[in-house]
């Protein structure tokens, strides 16, 4: 008697095809979901600015957005004095950082000096990083490095300031060059007070007791005070803001310091310009370029302060509070 058995038909063939991918598909599905799970990250953060420690915490919070828990799957490395930048960078590329975040022009001059030999990837938020030599273009910024730029907003900001009041002819502005984004600004505003026919008052200081003499003894024709981009300036805003209530006149900036008490402010916040920063982080971290990565303008907001208003009596146009994104009461 033959002993024999059917051979395994078309269909067989291709069920046993199908089954094989599908284990292969479930495979490495299962493989690349469990490394993103086990993956954990170490990020890098350099703020030395105390006026803008807004910043970092929307960093941090856009990133958590992104699924980068502190503590579970990211940990932050930060440095957030003036002094020691260099040596706290040093530390970080030690650590094996997987970014960093650099708040400031100087530094993330600095970061892109330190990661020079590595290519850590860099996400920034200063002032113009296209004037500054950080990168080559927004749209292409080759490098390591990417981030948010916040210049572009002082022209609007001088003129929502002008809204407030019209009569403005004298503005000072007390500032100093601490960072590349000092002069910038300054430059832009120069440009623009000059082709609206206001005079600027310019009163360089070197320190935080300078800065007291020099609001102490503010000219009897100032019509308001702007805050520029700096550390110093930045740092001491109450006193800034103390000053123009004593002297009952309005303050402004194109940097949102709406709730440090300046009363009309037109730019990006800290906290947003933050936030914005983490979503390109994010698409760094999951590997891809700074260099292919275009850098973004940051997006820029009205804020008003209504209590810093009224202390200094001045009136707020219903127009500038229906269109203002933020009001202090």
């Amino acid at each position: 008697m033959k002993s024999w058995c059917r051979a395994p038909g078309r269909w067989e063939y291709l069920s046993l095809v199908i089954l094989t991918l599908m284990m292969i598909i479930f495979g490495v599905n299962y493989y690349i979901f469990n490394s993103n799970i086990e993956k954990k990250y170490v990020v890098g953060i350099v703020n030395p600015n105390p006026g803008m420690k807004s910043t970092t915490s929307g960093f941090v919070k856009g990133m958590e957005d992104n699924g980068y828990i502190e503590k579970d799957n990211v940990i932050y490395i930060r440095h957030e004095t003036v002094d020691g930048v260099e040596e706290s960078l040093a530390s970080m590329i030690e650590s094996k950082v997987d970014l960093i975040f650099s708040v400031t022009t100087p530094a993330t001059k600095k970061a892109k000096d330190a990661t020079a030999p590595n290519g850590i990837p860099i996400v920034f938020t200063v002032h113009d990083p296209v004037s500054s030599g950080l990168i080559k273009s927004l749209v292409h910024p080759s490098g390591n490095l990417t981030g948010i730029q916040l210049r572009g907003s002082l022209a609007k900001a001088v003129e929502w300031l002008l809204v407030i009041d019209p009569h403005i002819k004298n503005i000072y502005v007390p500032i100093k060059y601490d960072t590349k984004a000092a002069r910038q600004s300054l430059d832009d505003l120069k440009t623009i007070t000059h082709r609206l026919g206001i005079q600027l008052h310019v009163r360089e200081v070197s320190s935080e007791a300078d800065l007291e003499q020099a609001l102490a003894t503010l000219p009897d024709d100032v019509d308001a005070i702007f805050i520029l981009h700096s550390i110093l300036i930045f740092s001491n805003v109450q006193k800034i803001v103390d000053a123009s209530i004593d002297a009952g006149i309005p303050t402004g900036s194109g940097s949102t310091l709406y709730e440090k008490g300046v009363m009309v402010t037109f730019g990006s916040t800290g906290y947003q310009g933050g936030g914005q920063a983490s979503r390109l982080a994010n698409r760094l971290l999951q590997g891809k370029s700074a260099a292919n990565t275009p850098a973004e303008v940051g997006e820029f907001f009205l804020g008003v302060n209504l209590k810093t208003a009224n202390q200094a009596g001045v009136v707020i146009p219903k127009e500038v509070l229906l269109r203002a994104d933020f009001v202090v009461r």
